[in-house]
């Protein structure tokens, strides 16, 4: 009889110290995810780097700006960049709903 029981209690310890341990794995991976996107948020200004001259300053007459517009009543955030303000913008549109594609093209 003593060896049944030790068996359940034993089970039911090992379950329990699974449990604390996914616990406390899937809580610290929480917090670092917190902490990782609270960094990226702190580090990133959130506006796309301008072009610079050779002494560092922004290059005069270029763009660089991040701006949102209705389109189809639909609020569109887009990035315009270019070195001289005169010249025609590109506009390039990624496929569609899902993963914006500017990070690759930069």
């Amino acid at each position: 009889m003593k060896d049944k029981s030790m068996n359940r209690f034993s089970i039911k310890s090992f379950r329990r110290g699974i449990g604390r341990v996914m616990f406390i794995v899937l809580s610290i991976l929480l917090v670092s995810t917190f902490i990782f996107a609270g960094v990226l948020l702190a580090w990133s200004p959130g506006k796309p780097i301008p072009f610079i001259d050779e002494n560092g300053r922004p290059l005069v007459g270029s763009i660089s700006e991040k701006i949102h517009v209705n389109i189809n009543g639909v609020e569109q955030g887009m990035f315009i960049k270019g070195r001289d303000k005169a010249k025609p913008v590109l506009l390039f549109l990624h496929g569609g709903p899902g993963l914006p594609t500017y990070w690759l093209t930069s």
